[in-house]
């Protein structure tokens, strides 16, 4: 098992790498309001995202072993251009841009496909084949964005336009990595209801929880401005980087669990060194001099560090619902995530409301801790009572 761990993390870290020098090449050459714009684009594409593997969704690491895998993805594809449609009309609504509303919705779309790949390989604890796609996926995504800062002046838009290109190259190498998959005794149909019942029953955690990061990508451009986002969305960026470890072994434990492979004592080590590790890399962050993170990212980044502090909480606790989180999806109760997540987004929503208007950012960071906080501690708590049953 810490051979997959360790090859998952270096393949993450990898991964990492290379998401940091996308975002400096957005901070510099597309400054707080650019990034800011982005954030708030990429947060919507998302929300339509986790909204269509409703269909399908997390589920589908449970039907990837009894169902034949290429039949679960026309399903998919069929329902979410469906989807598609709807989202053109409904993000035009709030962003009153017709192109931006497109590609928004057909970005979602591709994302949607490259993640369905991901949960059936993972369904069938093809471990390696995930973290070579994300790995190609984000190293596609850098060079394309790379390629249009050296040739042109990039815009927000071509950002969005890199996004799309890497996911849809990757989406079509995951899909012949699919092809080998499926055993010829899968069986060929499943019903309606139980295609969407188990999907939107596996995926309402990964809305709710969803919503919990980035639902202040929203509020604070509408009480802000994207200036405001632009360094947020940096900070948030920086803490997610921190969980990469932590989710790494969430992830291994997914799968092994998928496939009836249950170790307690493993899994309760795999908690605390998640902890740990998330722990120790917010220490070496908050000793970086504040220069040091004005000089990798811009004179306009200054407040960066300081709002990364202000999430050090949240982004501890959080560590501690990884693993947990991975043991009841790969058992498919997921009505103990969806408990969790639905908590932490009420929260979530009701003090960035409140707190946004009132204290800014480290209003923002302050609903972030209080939900992040409580969804984990409801959930860590639910899992030791679990298991210690078992």
């Amino acid at each position: 098992m810490f051979k997959k761990i360790a090859y998952t993390f270096l393949s993450k870290l990898w991964s990492m790498v290379l998401t940091f020098f996308l975002i400096l090449l957005s901070t510099h050459y597309l400054g707080k309001d650019g990034r800011g714009e982005i954030s708030n684009w990429t947060a919507a594409i998302n929300l339509l995202t986790q909204l269509g593997l409703c269909f399908g969704g997390p589920s589908l690491v449970y039907l990837a072993s009894r169902y034949n895998n290429k039949h679960l993805l026309k399903n998919i594809f069929l329902y979410n251009i469906l989807l598609t449609a709807i989202s053109i009309a409904v993000i035009y609504i709030f962003y009153k841009q017709f192109d931006l509303s497109i590609y928004i919705a057909v970005i979602a779309f591709i994302n949607i496909t490259f993640l369905s790949l991901s949960m059936l390989l993972t369904g069938h604890n093809h471990i390696g084949s995930v973290n070579l796609l994300n790995n190609i996926f984000i190293t596609l995504q850098v060079l394309f964005f790379a390629l249009a800062c050296y040739y042109t002046q990039p815009t927000a838009f071509i950002y969005l336009a890199s996004l799309a290109a890497a996911l849809l190259v990757t989406s079509i190498i995951g899909y012949t990595f699919l092809n080998t998959s499926p055993s010829p005794t899968l069986s060929n149909t499943i019903t309606l209801n139980t295609f969407i019942s188990k999907g939107i029953y596996a995926q309402l955690s990964n809305i709710f929880q969803m919503m919990n990061y980035r639902l202040s990508y929203f509020l604070i451009p509408f009480f802000l401005d994207d200036s405001y986002l632009g360094i947020f969305s940096v900070a948030i960026a920086l803490g997610e980087a921190i969980w990469l470890a932590g989710k790494s072994i969430a992830f291994i434990n997914l799968g092994n669990v998928a496939i009836g492979q249950v170790d307690k004592a493993s899994i309760k080590r795999s908690i605390l060194l998640s902890f740990i590790i998330t722990g120790m890399c917010c220490l070496v962050l908050y000793i970086i001099p504040n220069q040091t993170y004005i000089y990798i990212f811009g004179k306009q980044f200054s407040e960066v560090k300081q709002q990364l502090t202000y999430l050090f909480p949240g982004i501890i606790l959080c560590s501690l619902q990884f693993v947990p989180a991975a043991y009841f999806a790969g058992r498919g109760e997921f009505k103990y995530n969806n408990l969790a997540a639905i908590c932490g987004f009420i929260l979530t929503a009701l003090l960035n409301y409140i707190y946004i208007p009132t204290l800014g950012l480290p209003g923002a960071a302050l609903a972030f801790n209080v939900a992040l906080g409580v969804s984990s501690i409801l959930l860590l708590a639910r899992f030791y009572n679990k298991i210690n049953t078992l």
